[in-house]
């Protein structure tokens, strides 16, 4: 702690550590809360005074974020999920490198190999969906493990944008947006905002997306999971792919989520994803559109 303090104007101060009874503490003493004073010696060798000192217990925050100051291969951190969605090809220290804790507390990070088992990654080694990334908290004690999924191309889904809807269109449209009361765990929508409307039987959305060549490709939506949510049916061109259900039981543990829709085969070019709600009416949240090329 004496390493740590200073005087205000640069003059030369000595400090001491004493205990309740006003005995000096050897550097090596653990400090407690309102048992220790730190005494305060003036330059001119006379002028005294005692602080009471009190410890904080060290942040066990480990929910991060992709850095605010720049993060173009991190496109979002899925909290609830514990994910990564990133960009194919991005390496062990770029990653690291575009995350940050979510309230600014130190933390300590590290790329395990979970998909060839080498240990940790570090450097220029390339990461790959399925290798996850390890954050401690700042008391050193508290820990998340995040998976990471990386994807080709990435379409942020637009709150104010303007999509296809069926003829009896879905209702309630609102831009939801990250929870900023601390509750950090619900939060990571890419561009911390996500498009809702509420759906009733029948009803549909479209979004027109592009991929930059032939091949088959993996779907991935990303989406917020609430109570009171849609059951979706989903195809792209009139391929179906797999039925996203984002109904939870307890809001309490709401929060941002991903699903695989499957894999189709895709011409360079546009195409339209479609999600139906063929029974189970309620709200919905869209936040992603992703493609990663197999």
């Amino acid at each position: 702690m004496i390493a740590q303090v200073a005087a205000t104007d640069g003059s030369l101060q000595t400090y001491t550590v004493t205990n309740a009874s006003g005995v000096t503490q050897p550097g090596t003493q653990a400090l407690a809360t309102n048992v220790y004073n730190l005494v305060v010696k003036a330059e001119d060798g006379t002028t005294t005074a005692s602080y009471k000192v009190y410890v904080g217990a060290l942040a066990a925050n480990a929910f991060i974020q992709p850095k605010f100051s720049g993060h173009t291969d991190v496109f979002a951190v899925y909290n609830a999920e514990q994910s990564i969605i990133a960009r194919t090809g991005i390496t062990a220290a770029n990653l690291l490198a575009q995350l940050e804790s979510v309230d600014a507390t130190h933390q300590t990070y590290s790329v395990i190999d979970a998909v060839y088992s080498t240990g940790f990654l570090t450097g220029n080694a390339n990461v790959y969906s399925g290798d996850q990334v390890k954050v401690t908290a700042q008391d050193g004690t508290t820990s998340l493990t995040y998976t990471i999924k990386l994807v080709d191309v990435i379409y942020d889904i637009d709150p104010v944008g303007t999509y296809t809807l069926s003829a009896s269109p879905p209702t309630s449209r609102s831009t939801a947006t990250d929870d900023i009361a601390g509750k950090y765990v619900r939060n990571g929508a890419m561009s911390g905002t996500h498009l809702q409307y509420t759906f009733a039987k029948d009803q549909y959305i479209q979004f027109a997306v592009t991929v930059p060549s032939d091949g088959n490709y993996e779907v991935l939506f990303g989406f917020k999971k609430n109570t009171g949510r849609a059951t979706f049916e989903t195809s792209v061109d009139g391929t179906n792919l797999a039925a996203v259900n984002e109904l939870l039981v307890n809001s309490e543990v709401q929060g941002m989520y991903s699903s695989t829709l499957g894999t189709v085969s895709l011409t360079a070019g546009s195409h339209v994803i479609k999600f139906a709600v063929p029974t189970t009416t309620g709200t919905a949240s869209f936040d992603f559109i992703a493609f990663l090329k197999k």
